[in-house]
């Protein structure tokens, strides 16, 4: 169980080992695109240990993809948020879908096992 009481960060209501799956879509528009994109997840602003995932943009303009599943031992009332980071201003969060009323361009998707 967890709550989202805004957009950015999910309160863990029950203790336990969780399976944590979260990816974003990302986009390069520099014209020769060297730079890095990365996702890790922040539990009461520390990184939870193994979350960082890292991927080196190539292509102007192309949708790239970051996902990852990772287990993790929560507490109830602590405070969990994806975080986004890149090197270059040119990188951005991209959505990736055409069609429906929600298309995705983060996702979090939380277990308890």
């Amino acid at each position: 169980n967890y709550s989202a009481s805004n957009n950015d960060t999910f309160i863990i209501q029950d203790t336990g080992i969780y399976r944590i799956s979260y990816g974003i879509s990302f986009l390069d528009s520099q014209a020769t695109p060297t730079n890095y994109v990365a996702v890790r997840l922040i539990e009461n602003n520390t990184e939870i240990l193994g979350s960082v995932f890292e991927k080196d943009t190539t292509k102007q303009n192309a949708v790239g993809t970051l996902y990852r599943t990772v287990t993790a031992s929560l507490t109830a009332g602590n405070h969990l948020k994806m975080q986004f980071i890149s090197n270059a201003t040119t990188v951005s969060i991209q959505t990736r879908a055409t069609y429906g009323d929600h298309p995705t361009s983060a996702s979090i998707n939380l277990h308890r096992i």
